[in-house]
């Protein structure tokens, strides 16, 4: 075969330039400390690597959102705490405003007391977050759930914030401003007494007694008074679909019993004078139940006084149902810290699972996509090898005539 000077260095000179490449294609490896520097190099470790890569950016995306939903769980736990120690304080003068040596000056003291508490409880409800998004407004972050006199919201919040913390696990990380201060715990049984809309006489409830177990079908029972056709006072309560239970002469101090309530009336009420029985577990803001109506109540049972019968009756009943409906709310604000406080654990059980996946997908991706330094070297000393050999073979090439002797 014949080979011309021109093929002879065209074909060394592609030699080198390929020896050239390989070596600095190795270069880059060790400079870099990757192995597959274009999917040329390993197509299906290319490949595996962006689907690995795909799946730790979406973990490192929930570690993120989960540090969102901490923050704003951590934000929500220091306002509850904050609330339930002023419940707390709500609740220790309901009791010392049972005190009856107590002149009605003093009543008002209290319930300036109470009127101060309520203004911190209301900027409590109202309370932000580090981003400015209201804690308890649900999906809307910048409504207010109460305006300024403690009413809630219209359009009232609703919603749930929620946030993906995993690719199958969706959190909410706050509590609506109804769940929280205008709900009574999920499974709470018995019944809350309060008097009606009229009320003049000077009768009051005791304790309100419930034998649970199904008992007290109706979602509210009333007490009512009337006169008799001789004259005497006469108690009938009705349940809330107007069945009458009991139609019977009124005698102070004995107990009522009826489907499984049982409570004791004192005092002497006027025809007409009328007490609800709500059932806990149908109380929500919308029939009234709420947090800042029942301190409002108790405000204004304080700012009467006692300065006559009927009035201290009023009173004592007020005070009785405050006392009930505070500890409701009570514990239903430790309720729903309880559940925050679970899904902090959860949240931090989850980070914990997110770290080791974060290190699985590193430890993926290094053996796809890192190089092997020991053998890296020893491939580049090939190369340089194989270049030396090139060059020196393209010398000799060029030095070749047809009048040199062998």
């Amino acid at each position: 075969m014949r080979v011309s000077t021109l093929l002879s260095q065209q074909i060394g000179l592609r030699t080198m330039v390929e020896q050239e490449s390989k070596m600095l294609h190795a270069m880059q490896q060790l400079a870099s400390g990757k192995r597959v520097l274009t999917p040329a190099d390993d197509p299906l470790a290319a490949a595996q690597s962006v689907n690995v890569a795909q799946v730790a950016s979406m973990n490192t995306r929930f570690a993120e959102n989960r540090a969102v939903a901490a923050q704003n769980l951590n934000a929500q736990e220091q306002t509850l705490q904050e609330v339930t120690t002023m419940l707390q304080g709500v609740y220790t003068r309901i009791v010392e405003a049972g005190n009856g040596a107590y002149s009605d000056a003093e009543l008002r003291s209290l319930a300036d007391t109470l009127r101060e508490t309520r203004e911190s409880l209301l900027g409590l409800a109202n309370a932000t977050d580090g981003s400015g998004q209201y804690l308890f407004s649900g999906d809307r972050g910048d409504l207010a759930p109460y305006d300024e006199h403690g009413a809630l919201a219209s359009p009232a919040p609703a919603g749930s914030r929620n946030i993906q913390v995993t690719q199958t696990r969706v959190m909410s990380s706050a509590d609506t401003a109804q769940k929280v201060f205008g709900r009574v715990s999920p499974g709470t049984q018995g019944y809350v007494a309060s008097m009606g809309d009229q009320f003049e006489g000077s009768v009051s409830f005791g304790r309100v007694e419930f034998a649970g177990n199904g008992a007290g079908g109706s979602d509210q029972y009333r007490v009512s008074f009337a006169l008799g056709e001789d004259l005497g006072m006469r108690v009938q309560i009705h349940d809330a679909a107007g069945s009458e239970l009991i139609d019977q002469p009124y005698e102070p101090g004995a107990m009522l019993e009826f489907d499984g309530v049982r409570v004791t009336l004192s005092g002497t009420p006027v025809a007409g004078d009328e007490i609800v029985f709500d059932r806990l577990g149908d109380l929500s803001p919308e029939n009234g139940f709420d947090l800042f109506n029942t301190l409002d109540d108790l405000i204004g049972a304080l700012e009467e006084g006692k300065s006559t019968p009927e009035l201290s009756a009023r009173l004592g009943n007020a005070l009785a149902t405050a006392n009930r409906k505070i500890q409701l709310h009570m514990d239903n604000v430790l309720t729903v810290r309880a559940a925050g406080g679970a899904r902090m654990n959860e949240l931090d059980a989850l980070d914990n699972e997110g770290d080791s996946r974060t290190l699985n997908y590193a430890s993926q991706l290094s053996k796809l996509e890192d190089v092997d330094y020991r053998a890296a070297s020893m491939q580049l000393e090939q190369q340089r090898v194989a270049l030396e050999a090139a060059q020196l073979a393209y010398l000799k090439v060029q030095g070749l005539s047809l009048f040199q002797r062998g």
